[in-house]
């Protein structure tokens, strides 16, 4: 953060045994806690692919002492004006695609022109999570037993594969990264966790 001109410090909770940073913003400090927006899987005791969570960016010490932080100290994080962002209900990434912000929200996939002010427009609707880009206009996404493309630049919605091809209609998704043209993924069916991966073809589609 410091490299990319933003000021930077840290906090430490000896009791949590846990520490996290402080970020300085339009000369305003907030707390900011990668690592618990970055859980870990409870049935791999892994990564989680695809989730990237923002329940703990930006927030007020208030705040964080209301979400389970304590036992610390960070007086100076007192603006409280992102505590409660849209961006703390969204589980995946911000993607950047011709000067706008696509991700998926609650309510599907949802773009917007700034990610501090204004309202976010939803493109297509779908209970869907964890979305991940292929390339500029094409994204993967996990909805129930089913792995699927949106294609930006269509506004198109395509299933790629589906839990029971594999392992069964009673396994759903859980996870999914892309990377090296293939889609990693995690299914789960109760407690049997299981991992596996798709080859890709140039457009997208598996192979």
């Amino acid at each position: 953060m410091e490299k990319a001109g933003v000021p930077v410090d840290y906090v430490i909770s000896d009791k949590m045994s846990h520490m996290w940073n402080l970020i300085k913003i339009g000369g305003r400090w907030y707390n900011v806690d990668v690592t618990w927006d970055d859980p870990i899987d409870s049935n791999s005791k892994k990564d989680q692919y695809g989730l990237v969570r923002h329940e703990y960016f930006m927030c007020s010490t208030k705040k964080f002492r209301s979400d389970d932080h304590y036992s610390f100290s960070a007086s100076a994080a007192t603006d409280r004006s992102y505590d409660n962002k849209y961006w703390r209900r969204v589980d995946s990434a911000f993607q950047y695609r011709s000067g706008k912000w696509f991700y998926l929200s609650n309510a599907g996939i949802t773009k917007r022109s700034e990610l501090s002010s204004g309202s976010g427009a939803v493109l297509y609707k779908t209970d869907g999570k964890a979305m991940v880009r292929y390339n500029d206009d094409k994204y993967y996404f996990i909805m129930k037993n089913g792995i699927y493309m949106y294609n930006a630049g269509k506004n198109s919605v395509r299933l790629i594969w589906k839990t029971s091809s594999k392992y069964g209609g009673s396994y759903y998704v859980t996870q999914i990264k892309y990377q090296n043209n293939h889609i990693y993924y995690r299914v789960l069916k109760g407690s049997a966790h299981k991992n596996g991966s798709i080859k890709v073809k140039k457009n997208g589609l598996a192979a």
